[in-house]
């Protein structure tokens, strides 16, 4: 499946919209949703977003230690275009 970044930007705010109950208009890219979770509880994301659809239909799959240095929701949307190449 080919994806653009718009797109998989619209999915994971989609997600963090659902997970807070908070409209997808209140995220961006600039929303620094790292500090809204435990350390362990990040690193878990990879795991979460791995398991959903979209991410499987892409091909490529987070690291835990992908979301180390990652705060934002464009720094994750960077991370998994830039492994889709797209």
């Amino acid at each position: 499946m080919s994806m653009t970044r718009t797109e998989v930007r619209a999915k994971v705010i989609a997600y963090f919209a659902w997970r807070f109950g908070a409209p997808a208009s209140e995220f961006t890219n600039d929303t620094k949703v790292r500090r809204r979770f435990s350390a362990a509880a990040w690193a878990g994301l990879a795991d979460v977003f791995n398991n959903t659809t979209w991410m499987e239909d892409l091909g490529v799959k987070l690291k835990r230690s992908d979301m180390k240095d990652l705060k934002t929701i464009g720094g994750l949307v960077d991370a998994i275009a830039k492994k889709a190449s797209i």
